[in-house]
């Protein structure tokens, strides 16, 4: 329970309260000493069987924030004593002069959960279980170390390892488990690194026999870069031996140079000239436009009126139409009428006849 580092730097569990934690409905177990007498070494906890020695082994474990449980124990809720709804275990921890308590609830059904309180602290406060790791981390204890923390029966199976099992046991005790694994991951890396140095040293062998196979190429190269070189100064040579003829060329480029150059600045003019032309042009077809654009008006107006005159007319020749039918039906009256009249001056001129002669 103790693990003492030094005489000016140790820790010392100084008390642990039990509510409701297997047997324990609400007990404290104290092992405070008195101030001027030094921290004991060792503290045992001895009593007769089913006394709670092992409950009490469990509860530390359980508060310092180790996952592991006992056969007996399947799951969190089996910590919590029977007809009860929760269980805690509270531990008071001395270090540097400063007593840390550190509470762990589980309440059934749920996740347990830590509580913290220090020095100036009030109360206590709900923390993540990242930080009881922090300061668990930083008091030096392992709650889940095989030699730390070595439950009820486990020296018996320890006796019955085998040497295998045996050697990872204490490896693991003694924080060598990591360094094992660390170290065959050093291997299996060596052996990586051997076969990645066997697979350069073919490639090394094969890019050697390439280079073999590329030197006569390369010698060839040499030489004819040297003639490359040789032929570049006979080149230079040549135009210094020819710089009169190339001076007299050069003179001719400028002479037909400022020829171009007059002749580009006459067709410039030119081409200003037209450019003014073009504009005035422009602006004619402008006027133009607006001229066919007021005349396509005076065509549409023109149009609107012509299609107003031809309904007029169109309906001028129907009113025309229906005048000759009712003259023609006039006539057709009179011509009854005259025909009437006929008669009746043919009967009159009859009944005269008659008239005369009686």
């Amino acid at each position: 329970m103790i693990k003492k580092e030094s005489i000016e730097k140790s820790i010392f569990l100084r008390k642990v309260i039990l509510e409701n934690f297997l047997s324990f409905q609400r007990d404290e177990v104290d092992f405070s000493i008195p101030q001027k007498k030094e921290l004991p070494r060792f503290i045992l906890i001895i009593g007769p069987n089913w006394s709670g020695k092992t409950s009490i082994f469990q509860a530390i474990k359980f508060a310092l924030g180790s996952n592991e449980r006992d056969e007996r124990y399947k799951k969190w809720s089996d910590f919590i004593r029977n007809g009860q709804a929760h269980a805690m275990v509270e531990l008071h921890i001395q270090y540097q002069g400063e007593i840390v308590k550190v509470r762990r609830t589980v309440i059934r059904g749920k996740s347990p959960f830590f509580e913290i309180q220090r020095k100036n602290d009030q109360d206590f406060k709900k923390v993540h279980v990242n930080e009881i790791q922090n300061l668990i981390n930083e008091l030096e204890i392992n709650p889940d170390n095989q030699f730390a923390f070595v439950s009820q029966g486990k020296i018996d199976a320890i006796k019955s390892l085998k040497p295998i099992e045996l050697c990872s046991f204490l490896e693991e005790g003694m924080g060598l488990k990591g360094l094992r694994e660390e170290i065959l991951q050093q291997k299996i890396g060596v052996l990586s690194l051997d076969t990645e140095f066997q697979s350069l040293v073919t490639r090394k062998n094969t890019l050697n026999f390439t280079l073999d196979l590329l030197t006569p190429k390369l010698e060839r190269l040499d030489e004819k870069n040297k003639l490359l070189d040789v032929r570049n100064k006979y080149t230079d040579e040549l135009l210094w031996a020819n710089k009169d003829l190339l001076q007299k060329d050069i003179e001719n480029l400028e002479l037909t140079f400022k020829e171009s150059q007059n002749k580009i600045g006459s067709i410039t003019k030119e081409v200003e000239k037209y450019r003014s032309l073009i504009l005035e042009k422009e602006q004619i077809i402008i006027e133009v436009d607006g001229n066919l654009i007021a005349f396509s008006k005076k065509i549409g107006e023109l149009e609107y009126k012509k299609k107003e005159l031809v309904n007029e007319i169109d309906a001028w020749q129907k009113d025309k139409i229906i005048a000759k039918q009712e003259l023609d039906d006039l006539s057709a009256k009179v011509s009854e009428i005259e025909g009437l009249v006929k008669r009746i001056d043919t009967q009159k001129r009859k009944f005269e006849d008659e008239i005369k002669i009686v």
